[in-house]
């Protein structure tokens, strides 16, 4: 059996999950949150160390410390930084580094609202709920003891992952070979770079939202043809037992 979710690597998740799916705002709404450039960091002691640059209706992720930041957000710790960003209350210390800092402050306050507003759009939940779980995968499969021994399954290779006919929901997940760092993951939003080893295709945007949320049984929706597997069959088939394990820090506290 796992064993029970790491506050660290929830952190990571929380925290790196969160600010890229920033990253994935539509122009307009980065506009409205951050009318002025902002950098937001993200630090707790032996966790994160993140952040988000906002400027001109574009976002970029940065799994780093950047210089001169317009606020660092200091938690005491992963946890409470897992407990916060998982909409939960935790202290958090905003360090100033410029003299904006408060604007830096009610920036971020904006755009994590703006990332919970899209969830519920329905035209938006299905891409930002496939795209924050292949993130979350990543930070996982990086740091999860449990899930390394079997993303270590999986052999070396690209997967794209679409709905059937919809260019808007999609993602990769890429399996880089043996003694590759960081778990040998990465992951990305839209389509694939290269022609995809395998493909793991929804029928349409429900499904994706009933499979990743656990309302449909992964072997069901195989059975029902609404989630279909081509090319390299055991790519896929190695990635199902994973999901259950993400969902554990994608759920909640840890």
């Amino acid at each position: 059996m796992a064993a029970r979710p790491d506050p660290r690597v929830h952190a990571y998740v929380r925290a790196h999950v969160t600010l890229r799916l920033i990253a994935e705002l539509p122009e307009a709404v980065l506009r409205e949150a951050c009318p002025r450039p902002v950098t937001v960091q993200l630090l707790a002691p032996g966790g994160p160390r993140c952040s988000v640059r906002v400027r001109e209706g574009k976002a970029s992720f940065s799994d780093r410390r950047r210089a001169f930041p317009t606020v660092s957000l200091w938690f005491p710790g992963p946890r409470q930084m897992a407990t916060l960003l998982s909409g939960g209350k935790a202290p958090v210390v905003p360090i100033p580094s410029s003299p904006r800092f408060l604007v830096g402050v009610a920036a971020f306050r904006a755009l994590t609202g703006a990332v919970q507003n899209a969830f519920k759009d329905p035209d938006h939940r299905a891409r930002l709920l496939l795209l924050g779980t292949l993130y979350a995968l990543q930070e996982v499969a990086g740091r999860d003891p449990y899930v390394a021994a079997r993303t270590a399954r999986i052999p070396a290779g690209l997967i794209g992952v679409r709905v059937e006919g919809d260019a808007e929901v999609q993602g990769w997940f890429r399996r880089d070979g043996a003694g590759a760092t960081g778990g040998g993951i990465t992951t990305g939003a839209g389509a694939p770079d290269a022609v995809p080893n395998a493909e793991l295709v929804f029928q349409d945007r429900e499904t994706v939202l009933e499979l990743l949320t656990g309302r449909l049984p992964a072997m069901l929706a195989l059975a029902e043809r609404r989630v279909r597997l081509y090319g390299r069959l055991p790519m896929i088939q190695n990635l199902f037992p994973i999901l259950d394990r993400v969902a554990a820090y994608m759920g909640g506290n840890a």
